[in-house]
């Protein structure tokens, strides 16, 4: 999906959210701070449903056997609707406010297409009867495709050339992919730009926007990068950007 305007464009990204039963929910002071900025876009870059319960690098642990499908879709389906009332708030504030909003499916929401492969037909019904709630995004993004908006890749994960396993850092995709992005999947904050044909190209890896520690990640918990990124300006490939951590945002709308 290709989508050009005229005249540049806010783009309000929001990284990984990987909301499970027991997370603190950040997207409370998320939508308050979209709705202090009305951005004309905001776009979600998947892996909001953590999905444990279809990890299958777990399978075959205990702590495995304590995981629920249908209590994975309600944590995430919850944590949006509190993002959606809030939301309403700015259109009840602002009635010319009129964004689109662009959710990237992730590879974590994609566990529930891989799942759908290999249960018993008789046990199906599950994943139509209880499933993600995407009904007030404008645009859902099949896993690894592509929207770009004013010149700029919005996806998951750019994957590498004939595997579908994610490019390492935001220089390496500039070099193999040679266009503006901006993405999600990977944790912490990656930014790297270049020139070509005299025109700058910017790229950018953001894939944590929560409060809880994951267990593999160790050390790195306490130094990553959890939040949102603001691009302003965006208009024919090139941007600029500010991060909001979410420690700022909490302090700021609680």
């Amino acid at each position: 999906m290709d989508i050009k305007l005229d005249q540049p464009v806010d783009i309000y990204f929001v990284p990984d959210t990987q909301q499970k039963m027991g997370v603190k929910n950040p997207l409370s002071c998320v939508a308050y701070d979209i709705i202090s900025l009305f951005p004309q876009f905001v776009v979600f870059a998947g892996d909001h449903w953590d999905m444990p319960s279809l990890c299958l690098y777990d399978l075959g642990k205990h702590s495995f056997e304590e995981e629920d499908y249908e209590q994975d879709i309600i944590a995430g389906n919850e944590s949006l609707r509190i993002f959606w009332s809030i939301i309403q708030l700015g259109f009840n504030r602002n009635p010319d406010w009129k964004p689109t909003f662009v959710f990237c499916w992730g590879n974590h929401e994609d566990r529930i297409n891989r799942a759908r492969e290999t249960t018993p037909r008789r046990f199906l019904k599950i994943f139509d009867i209880v499933r993600p709630d995407l009904k007030n995004f404008d645009h859902v993004i099949p896993f690894l495709e592509i929207i770009r908006i004013n010149g700029v890749m919005f996806t998951h994960y750019l994957a590498n050339k004939h595997k579908s396993t994610a490019i390492s850092n935001s220089r390496l995709a500039i070099g193999r992919k040679h266009e503006s992005f901006c993405v999600g999947h990977q944790q912490g904050f990656d930014y790297h730009e270049d020139v070509a044909r005299g025109k700058r190209i910017q790229g950018i890896i953001a894939g944590s926007c929560y409060f809880h520690n994951d267990d593999y990640r160790g050390p790195q918990n306490t130094v990553q990068f959890r939040g949102t990124v603001f691009l302003r300006n965006v208009f024919n490939g090139e941007f600029d950007f500010e991060t909001r951590s979410l420690s700022s945002l909490e302090k700021k709308y609680g």
